[in-house]
Protein backbone atom coordinates (compact mmCIF):
# COMPACT_ATOMS: atom_id res chain seq x y z
CA UNK A 1 0.00 0.00 0.00
CA UNK A 2 1.21 3.64 -0.66
CA UNK A 3 1.91 5.64 1.84
CA UNK A 4 -0.13 8.69 0.47
CA UNK A 5 -3.11 6.22 0.43
CA UNK A 6 -2.60 5.12 4.60
CA UNK A 7 -2.75 9.06 5.22
CA UNK A 8 -5.88 9.87 3.44
CA UNK A 9 -7.72 6.55 5.01
CA UNK A 10 -6.49 8.02 8.59
CA UNK A 11 -8.10 11.37 7.93
CA UNK A 12 -11.35 9.36 6.45
CA UNK A 13 -11.28 8.08 9.66
CA UNK A 14 -10.82 11.05 12.04
CA UNK A 15 -13.43 13.16 9.75
CA UNK A 16 -16.01 10.57 10.46
CA UNK A 17 -15.56 9.92 14.11
CA UNK A 18 -15.73 13.91 14.02
CA UNK A 19 -18.68 13.93 12.41
CA UNK A 20 -20.15 11.25 14.37
CA UNK A 21 -19.45 13.31 17.95
CA UNK A 22 -21.65 16.05 16.75
CA UNK A 23 -24.45 13.80 15.84
CA UNK A 24 -24.07 12.51 19.42
CA UNK A 25 -23.96 15.64 21.48
CA UNK A 26 -27.28 16.74 19.57
CA UNK A 27 -30.07 18.23 23.00
CA UNK A 28 -33.28 15.67 23.26
CA UNK A 29 -36.42 17.71 22.33
CA UNK A 30 -40.41 16.84 22.91
CA UNK A 31 -40.12 15.50 19.75
CA UNK A 32 -37.59 12.77 20.33
CA UNK A 33 -39.89 11.76 23.39
CA UNK A 34 -42.89 9.47 23.16
CA UNK A 35 -46.28 10.89 24.40
CA UNK A 36 -46.53 9.71 28.19
CA UNK A 37 -43.86 8.15 27.83
CA UNK A 38 -41.81 10.05 31.47
CA UNK A 39 -42.85 8.58 34.76
CA UNK A 40 -42.42 10.43 37.70
CA UNK A 41 -39.10 8.49 38.73
CA UNK A 42 -37.50 10.14 35.74
CA UNK A 43 -38.21 13.07 37.16
CA UNK A 44 -35.23 14.81 39.34
CA UNK A 45 -36.55 16.34 42.73
CA UNK A 46 -37.37 19.71 42.67
CA UNK A 47 -36.63 19.84 38.96
CA UNK A 48 -40.42 20.86 38.24
CA UNK A 49 -41.14 24.82 38.73
CA UNK A 50 -44.12 27.06 38.68
CA UNK A 51 -43.05 27.96 35.40
CA UNK A 52 -43.90 24.45 33.76
CA UNK A 53 -46.96 24.28 35.20
CA UNK A 54 -49.89 25.68 32.99
CA UNK A 55 -52.10 28.24 34.45
CA UNK A 56 -55.21 26.53 35.90
CA UNK A 57 -53.56 22.67 35.63
CA UNK A 58 -53.03 21.88 39.00
CA UNK A 59 -56.49 20.30 40.65
CA UNK A 60 -56.99 19.51 44.50
CA UNK A 61 -56.80 15.53 43.67
CA UNK A 62 -52.83 16.87 42.08
CA UNK A 63 -52.13 18.40 46.24
CA UNK A 64 -51.43 16.11 49.02
CA UNK A 65 -53.11 16.46 51.80
CA UNK A 66 -51.61 18.94 54.69
CA UNK A 67 -49.20 20.46 51.87
CA UNK A 68 -50.18 23.75 51.12
CA UNK A 69 -49.62 26.61 54.08
CA UNK A 70 -50.23 29.61 54.71
CA UNK A 71 -47.09 31.02 53.13
CA UNK A 72 -48.12 29.13 49.98
CA UNK A 73 -51.67 31.22 49.63
CA UNK A 74 -51.94 34.83 48.73
CA UNK A 75 -53.36 37.33 51.57
CA UNK A 76 -57.26 37.92 50.67
CA UNK A 77 -57.67 34.93 48.48
CA UNK A 78 -59.40 32.69 50.42
CA UNK A 79 -63.30 33.45 50.53
CA UNK A 80 -66.43 32.13 51.80
CA UNK A 81 -66.68 29.44 49.17
CA UNK A 82 -63.40 28.10 49.40
CA UNK A 83 -64.32 27.08 53.09
CA UNK A 84 -66.26 24.00 54.09
CA UNK A 85 -69.32 24.80 56.17
CA UNK A 86 -67.67 24.45 59.84
CA UNK A 87 -64.44 24.50 58.50
CA UNK A 88 -63.28 27.41 60.94
CA UNK A 89 -63.24 26.86 64.73
CA UNK A 90 -62.00 29.07 67.75
CA UNK A 91 -58.44 28.14 67.33
CA UNK A 92 -58.84 29.77 63.34
CA UNK A 93 -60.18 32.81 64.74
CA UNK A 94 -57.62 35.47 66.45
CA UNK A 95 -58.69 36.70 69.59
CA UNK A 96 -61.03 40.37 69.23
CA UNK A 97 -60.96 39.73 65.15
CA UNK A 98 -64.48 39.08 65.00
CA UNK A 99 -66.60 42.37 65.19
CA UNK A 100 -70.57 43.16 65.00
CA UNK A 101 -70.20 43.11 61.17
CA UNK A 102 -68.91 39.82 60.57
CA UNK A 103 -71.63 38.68 62.63
CA UNK A 104 -75.13 37.48 61.26
CA UNK A 105 -78.30 38.98 62.43
CA UNK A 106 -79.92 36.64 65.35
CA UNK A 107 -76.41 34.52 64.84
CA UNK A 108 -75.54 34.89 68.57
CA UNK A 109 -77.61 32.60 70.90
CA UNK A 110 -77.34 31.98 74.72
CA UNK A 111 -75.38 28.81 74.16
CA UNK A 112 -72.53 31.52 72.22
CA UNK A 113 -72.45 33.81 75.55
CA UNK A 114 -70.35 32.61 78.67
CA UNK A 115 -72.05 33.07 81.80
CA UNK A 116 -72.25 36.62 83.05
CA UNK A 117 -70.82 37.98 80.15
CA UNK A 118 -73.15 40.40 79.44
CA UNK A 119 -73.19 43.38 81.45
CA UNK A 120 -75.00 46.49 81.34
CA UNK A 121 -73.23 48.49 79.00
CA UNK A 122 -73.39 45.17 76.71
CA UNK A 123 -77.55 46.07 76.64
CA UNK A 124 -78.85 48.60 74.41
CA UNK A 125 -81.49 50.64 76.52
CA UNK A 126 -85.41 49.51 76.19
CA UNK A 127 -83.81 46.56 74.54
CA UNK A 128 -85.13 43.57 76.94
CA UNK A 129 -88.92 43.41 77.01
CA UNK A 130 -90.72 40.65 79.35
CA UNK A 131 -90.72 38.31 76.80
CA UNK A 132 -86.70 38.49 77.30
CA UNK A 133 -86.45 37.92 80.89
CA UNK A 134 -86.75 34.54 82.23
CA UNK A 135 -89.69 33.84 85.67
CA UNK A 136 -88.20 34.93 88.64
CA UNK A 137 -85.24 35.64 86.93
CA UNK A 138 -84.98 39.11 88.33
CA UNK A 139 -84.51 39.73 92.06
CA UNK A 140 -83.63 42.29 94.24
CA UNK A 141 -79.91 42.24 93.62
CA UNK A 142 -80.95 43.50 89.47
CA UNK A 143 -83.18 45.80 90.44
CA UNK A 144 -81.17 49.68 91.71
CA UNK A 145 -82.51 51.27 94.02
CA UNK A 146 -85.84 53.86 93.65
CA UNK A 147 -85.95 52.70 90.12
CA UNK A 148 -89.66 50.86 90.71
CA UNK A 149 -92.57 52.88 90.51
CA UNK A 150 -96.52 51.91 90.83
CA UNK A 151 -96.65 51.96 86.63
CA UNK A 152 -94.04 48.95 87.11
CA UNK A 153 -96.37 47.34 89.84
CA UNK A 154 -99.48 45.05 89.12
CA UNK A 155 -102.53 45.29 90.77
CA UNK A 156 -103.12 43.64 94.13
CA UNK A 157 -99.69 42.84 94.01
CA UNK A 158 -98.15 44.06 97.20
CA UNK A 159 -99.51 42.00 100.03
CA UNK A 160 -98.62 42.26 104.02
CA UNK A 161 -95.53 40.23 103.23
CA UNK A 162 -94.00 42.78 100.89
CA UNK A 163 -94.57 45.21 102.92
CA UNK A 164 -91.75 45.95 105.76
CA UNK A 165 -92.26 46.21 109.16
CA UNK A 166 -93.83 49.78 110.23
CA UNK A 167 -92.46 50.67 106.82
CA UNK A 168 -95.97 52.79 105.92
CA UNK A 169 -96.49 55.81 108.08
CA UNK A 170 -99.48 58.48 107.89
CA UNK A 171 -97.77 60.28 104.51
CA UNK A 172 -98.22 57.01 102.90
CA UNK A 173 -102.26 56.86 102.89
CA UNK A 174 -104.31 58.58 100.74
CA UNK A 175 -107.06 61.16 102.68
CA UNK A 176 -109.92 58.47 101.66
CA UNK A 177 -108.09 55.31 102.12
CA UNK A 178 -110.14 54.13 105.22
CA UNK A 179 -113.52 55.69 103.94
CA UNK A 180 -115.07 52.45 104.49
CA UNK A 181 -113.98 48.84 105.27
CA UNK A 182 -113.93 46.43 102.38
CA UNK A 183 -114.76 43.21 102.29
CA UNK A 184 -113.01 40.86 104.58
CA UNK A 185 -111.60 43.34 107.05
CA UNK A 186 -111.57 42.72 110.74
CA UNK A 187 -111.61 45.90 113.17
CA UNK A 188 -111.35 45.54 116.73
CA UNK A 189 -111.55 47.06 120.16
CA UNK A 190 -112.73 47.94 123.90
CA UNK A 191 -115.52 50.06 125.39
CA UNK A 192 -117.01 50.13 128.85
CA UNK A 193 -116.59 52.64 131.82
CA UNK A 194 -117.56 53.04 135.81
CA UNK A 195 -121.08 54.86 136.07
CA UNK A 196 -123.30 55.71 138.87
CA UNK A 197 -127.16 54.14 139.51
CA UNK A 198 -129.44 56.00 141.51
CA UNK A 199 -131.43 53.33 142.08
CA UNK A 200 -132.01 49.18 141.05
CA UNK A 201 -132.71 47.94 137.51
CA UNK A 202 -131.95 51.25 136.25
CA UNK A 203 -130.55 50.94 132.68
CA UNK A 204 -126.94 52.29 131.93
CA UNK A 205 -125.25 52.17 128.59
CA UNK A 206 -121.96 53.18 126.51
CA UNK A 207 -121.23 54.46 123.42
CA UNK A 208 -118.22 52.61 121.14
CA UNK A 209 -117.18 53.94 117.54
CA UNK A 210 -115.54 52.04 115.06
CA UNK A 211 -112.34 53.09 113.71
CA UNK A 212 -113.46 52.90 110.33
CA UNK A 213 -117.08 52.95 109.21
CA UNK A 214 -118.68 49.85 108.13
CA UNK A 215 -120.58 49.67 104.44
CA UNK A 216 -123.52 49.36 106.55
CA UNK A 217 -124.81 49.19 110.64
CA UNK A 218 -124.00 45.64 111.15
CA UNK A 219 -126.82 43.30 111.14
CA UNK A 220 -126.47 40.70 113.84
CA UNK A 221 -124.71 41.98 116.58
CA UNK A 222 -124.23 39.07 119.93
CA UNK A 223 -123.35 39.95 123.31
CA UNK A 224 -121.16 37.03 124.86
CA UNK A 225 -121.06 37.27 128.88
CA UNK A 226 -118.22 35.59 130.49
CA UNK A 227 -120.85 33.19 131.68
CA UNK A 228 -122.14 32.21 128.68
CA UNK A 229 -120.71 29.64 125.60
CA UNK A 230 -119.39 31.12 122.40
CA UNK A 231 -121.54 30.38 119.38
CA UNK A 232 -120.87 29.97 115.51
CA UNK A 233 -120.88 33.57 114.91
CA UNK A 234 -118.67 34.92 117.78
CA UNK A 235 -116.27 32.31 118.78
CA UNK A 236 -113.86 34.40 120.65
CA UNK A 237 -113.37 35.98 124.03
CA UNK A 238 -112.76 39.04 126.00
CA UNK A 239 -109.22 38.33 125.77
CA UNK A 240 -109.09 37.10 121.93
CA UNK A 241 -112.49 38.57 120.13
CA UNK A 242 -113.60 37.32 117.30
CA UNK A 243 -116.47 37.73 114.73
CA UNK A 244 -117.73 35.90 111.41
CA UNK A 245 -118.17 37.97 108.30
CA UNK A 246 -120.87 40.46 108.54
CA UNK A 247 -121.15 39.68 112.75
CA UNK A 248 -120.79 42.15 115.37
CA UNK A 249 -119.15 40.52 118.62
CA UNK A 250 -118.91 41.85 122.04
CA UNK A 251 -117.22 39.66 124.65
CA UNK A 252 -117.67 41.19 128.56
CA UNK A 253 -114.71 40.56 131.42
CA UNK A 254 -115.81 38.50 133.62
CA UNK A 255 -117.49 39.73 137.33
CA UNK A 256 -118.86 43.01 136.60
CA UNK A 257 -120.05 45.30 139.50
CA UNK A 258 -123.32 45.87 140.48
CA UNK A 259 -124.39 44.58 136.59
CA UNK A 260 -127.16 42.39 136.86
CA UNK A 261 -126.68 38.53 135.36
CA UNK A 262 -127.91 38.62 131.48
CA UNK A 263 -129.25 42.15 131.02
CA UNK A 264 -126.35 43.25 128.37
CA UNK A 265 -127.95 44.34 125.18
CA UNK A 266 -126.58 46.15 122.22
CA UNK A 267 -127.55 47.90 119.44
CA UNK A 268 -126.45 49.25 115.98
CA UNK A 269 -125.37 53.21 115.80
CA UNK A 270 -126.00 53.43 112.18
CA UNK A 271 -122.63 51.96 110.39
CA UNK A 272 -120.66 54.17 112.73
CA UNK A 273 -120.49 51.91 115.74
CA UNK A 274 -123.18 50.50 118.97
CA UNK A 275 -124.41 51.29 121.91
CA UNK A 276 -123.70 48.56 124.91
CA UNK A 277 -126.69 48.49 127.79
CA UNK A 278 -127.06 46.86 131.22
CA UNK A 279 -129.19 47.04 134.31
CA UNK A 280 -127.95 47.48 137.66
CA UNK A 281 -128.64 45.00 140.40
CA UNK A 282 -128.80 48.09 143.04
CA UNK A 283 -128.15 52.16 143.74
CA UNK A 284 -124.07 52.22 143.57
CA UNK A 285 -121.35 52.71 140.85
CA UNK A 286 -121.34 49.80 138.26
CA UNK A 287 -118.35 48.78 135.89
CA UNK A 288 -117.85 47.26 133.20
CA UNK A 289 -115.77 46.70 130.81
CA UNK A 290 -115.99 44.64 127.68
CA UNK A 291 -113.99 43.86 123.91
CA UNK A 292 -115.17 43.67 120.32
CA UNK A 293 -114.64 42.47 117.13
CA UNK A 294 -116.32 43.21 113.32
CA UNK A 295 -115.73 41.27 110.03
CA UNK A 296 -117.21 43.21 107.08
CA UNK A 297 -118.81 41.33 104.74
Amino acid sequence: MKKGWVILGAVALVLTITAGGFAGSRLIGSADIKDRSIKGKDIASNAVGARLLADGSVGAADIADGSVGAADIADGSVGAADIADGGVGGAEVADGSVGAADIADNGVGGAEIASGAVGAADVATDSLGATQIAASGVGGSEIADGSVGSADIGDNAVGAAEIASEAVGSGDLSDDVFTTLSAGMRIFGATGGSFKADAATETQGVVASFPVPASAAPATIEVIEATDSTTTNCAGSFALPSAASGKLCIYTAASPTNVTANSFAATAVGKFGFKLTWTSVAAGATNVEATWAYMQS
